[in-house]
């Protein structure tokens, strides 16, 4: 995954040195802050395994001499872009992280965000998430179906939806997730087949 980072500016107005940069997550662990003009890696974060981290800690890898291994890694799978250079990405595991992106300490964790399981078949990992820059919640499912609703802000659960899933319809993981910039619309899809209906494919399910 990627994304590109348009030109930003500090409260006080001065340039933060933002234009034409390209943040990119893989399944090394690595989320990577490049300059698009130059190609030069600028800044690299891995969370931790132990999902340990606490507020105010840095994720900030040491550019020269890292590797590239997905042996003990959590592989990054959702990101997104926040206002005032903030960064949310969410490993395959049952934490996610905000961190900031600004200097002079690129890489500090703002929030983290964990998922109490609502079943008692094992610890559960996200494999899908929605969020909207315009709203100040993001939606989380899991690889057992159920749906966790967080406060950017706070780091607090708001909701669990423990049967989100087969209320979609679905006996899979969803394929796809996006919410509405403007309004609480959820829209999921699934190319999966329906556990109701066996030669149904590609469903698409909204809440509000």
């Amino acid at each position: 995954a990627y994304h590109l980072a348009n030109d930003s500016h500090d409260d006080d107005g001065d340039e933060d040195d933002w234009s034409l940069k390209v943040i990119t997550a893989s399944a090394d662990g690595t989320v990577r802050l490049w300059d698009a003009t130059t190609s030069e890696l600028l800044y690299m974060f891995r969370p931790p395994a132990t999902l340990t981290t606490k507020i105010g800690a840095s994720l900030l890898m040491p550019i020269s001499g890292s590797s590239s291994t997905i042996v003990d890694t959590l592989e990054i799978h959702s990101m997104f872009l926040r206002p005032k250079n903030q960064l949310l990405f969410v490993p395959r595991s049952s934490s996610a992280y905000l961190i900031d992106l600004s200097s002079p300490s690129p890489g500090r964790v703002l929030q983290t965000y964990s998922i109490a399981s609502p079943k008692k078949t094992g610890a559960e990992s996200v494999v899908m998430v929605a969020a909207a820059c315009s709203s100040h919640w993001f939606y989380a499912v899991t690889n057992q179906g159920s749906l966790h609703v967080f406060d950017i802000v706070t780091g607090n659960e708001e909701t669990t939806r423990a049967s989100f899933c087969s209320d979609c319809g679905l006996d899979e993981e969803v394929s796809s997730m996006v919410i509405h910039p403007h309004q609480t619309l959820l829209a999921v899809f699934s190319s999966q087949l329906s556990p109701t209906n066996k030669k149904k494919k590609n469903l698409l399910t909204l809440w509000k």
